[in-house]
């Protein structure tokens, strides 16, 4: 599996550069390394890290591309690495804000930790990984590029949850709905697919309009793994703590962004008010099973 070694190496050091004293050294490694670590090492489909694979292997207009070197091996994992780190890092801050209770079937890092040390170390993972890419003698202008590609992303990300974390979305216009959901997601959950697809071909040394259809995948795959994913979340177990999350939250996501393009101010009237009747789920399920609401996501998924 793909773990970024600033959290299994002993030796920790947030700066190659600059080594830290004992004392120091131990209490950061209580305070950020050894909860990132406990997390890192939860399950987790390292879906990122393998679109970063993919991305090196598609960068060519032939055939596979696949590193012929150790240094390149090494170059490729800790991209991998660096991309489950950010992540990660984005999961940490929107447990946070969406006030989740549980992260890959363990406790949440706030609830573990407390809100300012879990935020802490949510922020450091957008910038730690930066640090690995420092370290991988790369062609200066390879390394800007990367620079440039992951500040991109990770901006346009925050345009994203600022989409989620703004007006409740069951206050917007019905017919302002599908368009606000559309762009949270691909901003939030595209934007870092298509990076992952977009620093391996870069670091193939992929050209400009390979590099620009790779990540124009990438955007769209993420937007329909979050269809899956809202799914799964719509059917979850009733005892789960993901279940309706984002209908109870009044979140923009592609379930909204359905119901509002299928149902008439009617039914839409009807699904606003079976949602503010959570947590009893009966209006909604009588909702779902009156507009074939499942079939028709599942369909379009």
């Amino acid at each position: 599996m793909l773990y970024p070694e600033g959290f299994v190496n002993d030796d920790f050091k947030l700066n190659p550069d600059f080594a830290f004293n004992p004392s120091v050294a131990q209490l950061l490694s209580s305070t950020l390394r050894a909860p990132l670590r406990e997390l890192f090492n939860r399950p987790s489909k390292l879906i990122r890290a393998e679109m970063v694979m993919a991305g090196y292997a598609l960068s060519g207009e032939g055939e596979e591309r696949r590193p012929t070197s150790a240094r390149d091996v090494r170059r490729l994992r800790t991209l991998a690495d660096a991309l489950e780190a950010l992540h990660v890092g984005s999961l940490i801050v929107d447990d946070i804000q969406d006030g989740s209770a549980e992260r890959r079937g363990s406790p949440a890092l706030h609830r573990l930790h407390g809100v300012p040390l879990a935020l802490n170390a949510g922020n450091a993972l957008y910038f730690w990984p930066l640090e690995w890419i420092r370290d991988l003698d790369l062609p200066e202008g390879l390394e800007l590029r990367l620079y440039r590609m992951v500040h991109a992303a990770l901006f346009r990300a925050h345009l994203g949850q600022a989409l989620d974390l703004g007006a409740p979305i069951d206050q917007i216009e019905q017919g302002s709905v599908a368009e606000i959901c559309a762009a949270a997601v691909e901003l939030k959950t595209g934007e870092l697919m298509a990076l992952a697809l977009g620093v391996g071909a870069a670091l193939a040394g992929g050209g400009p309009r390979r590099l620009t259809a790779l990540m124009d995948f990438g955007r769209r795959f993420g937007v329909a793994l979050q269809m899956h994913n809202d799914l799964e979340n719509l059917s979850a177990p009733i005892a789960a703590s993901k279940r309706l999350e984002d209908l109870r939250l009044r979140r923009p996501t592609w379930i909204w962004s359905q119901a509002a393009q299928v149902s008439t101010p009617e039914e839409y009237a009807d699904f606003l008010a079976a949602v503010r009747a959570l947590p009893s789920e009966a209006p909604l399920d009588e909702w779902f099973v009156r507009l074939g609401f499942r079939d028709r996501l599942r369909a379009a998924a």
